[in-house]
């Protein structure tokens, strides 16, 4: 008897760990986005007025690698504005698949990102509620980028 409920236990977990309802990430503040690219040699600027148009984008920071990449992040309204970016920034990257090509995609609980490295450019996306990170760089640059990506958690 007793077997047979741990069986079932652990097979709702399984089911609940496997669906994301488990997993959850905290989303950066701007603040912490910034302390993180500085330690990174990223010089930040607040580029939110270029978006004084755009009701729904609350912050906007810009992250400056002197090697000439750039990083965004947007603190948006809510969450499905930033889906609404991720879907059509998506959708763009889809459209620059040509010759070799690697992807990844993971939609997960309250997150969701996709990569995609071409022969030429590194492509990579990421929401979190509702903050939204977007790079496109040079191939040249993976490594360095996703080392970043990877510390902040997105």
């Amino acid at each position: 008897m007793n077997k047979k409920i741990l069986v079932v236990v652990l097979s709702v977990f399984m089911l609940f760990s496997l669906t994301g309802c488990f997993i959850k990430k905290t989303p950066l503040t701007t603040d912490d986005f910034i302390k993180n690219a500085n330690s990174y040699n990223f010089t930040t600027s607040d580029i939110t007025n270029q978006f004084t148009d755009e009701e729904n984008v609350s912050k906007v920071t810009i992250a400056l690698h002197d090697k000439g990449y750039k990083i965004e992040f947007y603190e948006l309204s809510n969450k499905d504005i930033a889906k609404n970016m991720y879907n059509t920034d998506k959708l763009s990257f889809d459209s620059l698949k040509e010759g070799k090509y690697t992807e990844t995609s993971l939609n997960i609980g309250n997150y969701d990102t996709y990569s995609l490295s071409t022969e030429s450019e590194y492509m990579y996306i990421s929401r979190v509620d509702k903050t939204y990170l977007y790079l496109r760089v040079d191939i040249s640059h993976k490594d360095e980028v996703k080392e970043f990506i990877d510390k902040i958690g997105y």
